[in-house]
C-alpha cells in the first residue's frame, strides 16, 4: 500500500544536549567554594535541511555542545552561574555562522560548607538561564525550586467570598506550610555575583520570617516587595507557592498539651503566584 504523503512545514526546530553535570570548586586562602551545575543548551538557526533532508553540514554535533559546556565552566570555575551560561552561549553563537540564538540553562544545586573543604548537600535548587541572539545582548534570568517553608503560627484567611459550595472555615490564626519556586531578571547594566541564588534565597527566608498576614497572596506580595527593596540589581521577581493543607488532630485523638499536632498533606494543594516589578 503506498503512503499517501502529507504536505506540512516545520513551524519550529531546535536540537541541543540535556543533563551535563559539572562540579566545579575554586580555592581561595585554602577555602574551597562548590559550584555544581546540570546545563543544557538548546539551539536555534538555518539547519531545516537536516530535518527535511538530513543534510547535517549546518549542524554542529549535540556532543560538541557538550564540551563547549564543559569548556565554558573550567574558564570560570568561580563565577555566577548565569556569567557561566552567557558565556556559554556566546561561543556555541560564534561556533556555527548558521545559528540565529542559544538558549543554555541549568539547574544547580547548594552545597553547603561543614568545613574549609568539606560540604553536605542542601535541599534546594537553583535555576538560571541565559538567551543570547545574533544582536550580542544576553537575557539573563536566575530562580530558585523547592524552597520548604513552614510558620507555625501567624497565617490567617477570613472574610473570604462564599457561594453554595463553600464549606471552608475562616481562620485568624493558622499554620502554613508549602514550597515556594522564584525568579528573577536583572537590571539593564546589572549583573549577578557569584552565589546569587543562595544571596537571594537567604532574602526570601529572612522577609518570610515571622510575618503575618490575612492571605498567602498578601504574604507572597510582601516578601517579593521586600526582597526587591534589598535587592538593586533585581528588575522582576516571580514567586510560586504551593501550600500544603495542615488539618489539626482530629476530636478524640488529641490530649491536651504544651504543643499542637497537624496532620499534614490531605487533599489537593493550593497554588498561588505573583509577579512584580520596579514601577
Amino acid at each position: 500500500m503506498e503512503r499517501e504523503r502529507t504536505e506540512v512545514e516545520i513551524s519550529h526546530a531546535a536540537y541541543g544536549k540535556d543533563g551535563v553535570r559539572v562540579l566545579t570548586w575554586s580555592r581561595v586562602d585554602g577555602i574551597d567554594t562548590v559550584r555544581d551545575a546540570r546545563v543544557s543548551v538548546r539551539v536555534e538557526g538555518d539547519f531545516l535541511a537536516s530535518y527535511v533532508a538530513g543534510d547535517n553540514a549546518a549542524i554542529l554535533p549535540s556532543d560538541t555542545l557538550r564540551r563547549h559546556a564543559l569548556a565554558a565552566a573550567d574558564a570560570d570555575p568561580a563565577g555566577a552561574i548565569e556569567a557561566l551560561l552567557a558565556a556559554l552561549a556566546g561561543r556555541i553563537l560564534a561556533a556555527n555562522p548558521a545559528l540565529i540564538r542559544v538558549v543554555a540553562s541549568a539547574e544547580t544545586r547548594e552545597w553547603r560548607r561543614i568545613g574549609d573543604h568539606s560540604f553536605v548537600l542542601g535541599p534546594w535548587r537553583g535555576s538560571a538561564d541565559a538567551r543570547l541572539d545574533r544582536t550580542g545582548v544576553a537575557r539573563l534570568r536566575g530562580g530558585v525550586r523547592g524552597l520548604e517553608l513552614l510558620s507555625t503560627t501567624g497565617s490567617g484567611f477570613t472574610g473570604f467570598m462564599r457561594d453554595d459550595l463553600t464549606t471552608q472555615a475562616e481562620a485568624s490564626d493558622r499554620p502554613l506550610c508549602g514550597t515556594l519556586d522564584a525568579d528573577w531578571t536583572y537590571r539593564e547594566g546589572r549583573r549577578p555575583a557569584a552565589g546569587s541564588a543562595a544571596t537571594i534565597v537567604g532574602r526570601l527566608t529572612a522577609a518570610f520570617a515571622d510575618r503575618s498576614s490575612n492571605a498567602v497572596q498578601q504574604l507572597l506580595t510582601d516578601v517579593g516587595r521586600d526582597v526587591l527593596g534589598t535587592s538593586g540589581e533585581l528588575a522582576t521577581i516571580s514567586l510560586h507557592f504551593e501550600s500544603i493543607p495542615a488539618a489539626p488532630i482530629p476530636a478524640g485523638l488529641s490530649a491536651p498539651g504544651a504543643g499542637s499536632a497537624h496532620e499534614l498533606g490531605v487533599g489537593a494543594v493550593g497554588a498561588t503566584d505573583v509577579a512584580l516589578r520596579r514601577a
